[in-house]
């Protein structure tokens, strides 16, 4: 399954991964410290980029 896969990804490559899916860049956030520094500090960076798909 796909949740397991990038479970393990974690581990080996750490908590923020940049995926390429077909031809769209997904980026996986995989905690919660890394989402909260994430949106602190680059948040001028992300501000206007739509979310077509938020999985939890």
């Amino acid at each position: 399954m796909v949740h397991w896969f990038l479970y393990e990804l974690k581990f080996k490559y750490g908590p923020v991964l940049r995926l390429r899916i077909g031809s769209v860049d997904t980026m996986v956030i995989q905690s919660a410290k890394a989402a909260v520094e994430l949106f602190k500090n680059h948040d001028a960076s992300f501000y206007d980029q739509t979310v077509p798909y938020v999985f939890c």
